[in-house]
């Protein structure tokens, strides 16, 4: 398994849509970083710009579905955006983890990261 991390100063989800519904301008313009997964399902993925804790659990009654835990930071440009908690992923479905919207004297700045699993080979 491989997990996918996209992060981007640009809005990730619509205000109203749900955390799997990722905005394609999110998807085109978004950084990809690719992570291998240890058997033990605990990692760590960095870049210039996003760190990310986490820890991966396949959940027993739902094959194919894991509890995902994480804590991670986005900086870029003047802004920086933290998340952590818990969410579920399941079969190479894109969630949207954290993000921020900012309203400065240069407008609006917005950021987010989402993530996803996929097998590898998959893409």
């Amino acid at each position: 398994m491989i997990l996918e991390i996209r992060y981007c100063e640009c809005q990730a989800t619509e205000p109203d849509g749900s955390p799997s519904e990722l905005r394609t301008e999110f998807l085109e313009r978004s950084h990809l970083l690719r992570v291998g997964l240890a058997d033990e399902g605990r990692g760590y993925a960095s870049s210039p710009e996003l760190t990310i804790g986490f820890k991966l659990t396949p959940l027993p009654e739902s094959p194919g579905a894991f509890a995902f835990n994480f804590a991670g930071r986005y900086a870029a440009g003047n802004q920086s955006s933290t998340g952590s908690g818990e969410v579920l992923l399941s079969g190479d479905q894109w969630i949207n983890l954290f993000g921020s919207h900012h309203e400065g004297q240069q407008g609006s700045q917005l950021s987010g990261v989402a993530v996803r699993l996929v097998e590898v080979g998959d893409s």
